[in-house]
């Protein structure tokens, strides 16, 4: 494991790259403050959600190529890798993973995790990597609601497209969010993520046009005392379509899979 410094317009939406609608820094000041340090524990823990994404890759048939004479054979990008979840599962599975996010804090993480496993972690955020990314890629992940972090639809669109040139032909791109394009309402607004003894961790959303307000609540015991954090960012509202229907006009056949409330589409070029 190594760590590296930084190396038809829209398919889906009236936002162009040009338009943000989220803040990056937002976003990154939310997870510092409040989600990176419960982050795995909010997914059941880390090897509860790396296991679950090592049966995921199995049942999709991702796996490395063998090809002795190609210098890119067997490189896989993980786009908001977080903690780990799939950059651990992958680079297990024998690729040499490219790991990426802009948390500072999950990266400390996924040092933890990768001892000993090829995987180089950059600390940078996803449209810059991509654009200065000079190697080919046999597969690209950015999965676990990472896609609905960047700032327009029209950005979204330009990851997909950067992720198709660097794929080329034979190449994986999956992608996994939430469809927040219906909304929800009243009392369902609020939403029981997980709790145990000591922890309670809560959120609540609102929807506007083309994104969704996230708050974020965390109460803590230490010493019998309660505290609680609030925290909150934008997430875009994607349709499912509208990312399809962008990654097939990049190129990609598109399969596409729902489970525990997260849709995953898988594109082969």
């Amino acid at each position: 494991m190594t760590t590296k410094s930084s190396p038809e317009k829209t398919h889906g939406g009236d936002n162009g790259p040009s338009c943000v609608v989220c803040n990056a820094e937002q976003m990154k000041e939310h997870y510092r403050t409040l989600l990176a340090r419960r982050y795995s524990w909010i997914y059941g823990g880390f090897e509860e959600k790396a296991a679950e994404n090592a049966e995921l890759f199995a049942s999709l048939g991702v796996a490395p190529s063998h090809d002795a004479h190609d210098a890119h054979d067997g490189i896989a990008i993980d786009l908001g890798c977080g903690s780990g979840f799939q950059a651990i599962p992958l680079a297990r599975a024998g690729f040499r993973v490219r790991a990426v996010d802009l948390s500072h804090e999950l990266l400390d993480e996924l040092k933890t995790h990768a001892a000993g496993l090829p995987i180089e972690i950059y600390e940078q955020d996803l449209s810059g990597f991509m654009s200065s990314f000079n190697e080919r890629a046999e597969l690209i992940v950015c999965m676990g609601d990472t896609l609905t972090h960047l700032e327009s639809p029209g950005k979204v669109d330009d990851l997909i497209r950067v992720c198709a040139e660097k794929t080329g032909p034979g190449g994986t791109l999956i992608l996994s969010f939430r469809d927040y394009t219906v909304p929800l309402i009243g009392d369902d607004r609020f939403i029981h993520v997980r709790s145990d003894d000591n922890t309670i961790f809560t959120c609540f959303v609102e929807y506007s046009d083309g994104y969704a307000e996230v708050y974020d609540l965390l109460h803590e015991r230490n010493s019998g005392e309660w505290t609680r954090t609030v925290s909150h960012y934008r997430k875009l509202r994607l349709s499912p379509d509208m990312i399809e229907k962008a990654m097939s006009g990049y190129g990609y056949s598109v399969g596409r899979t729902l489970s525990r409330g997260m849709i995953t589409l898988t594109g082969k070029i």
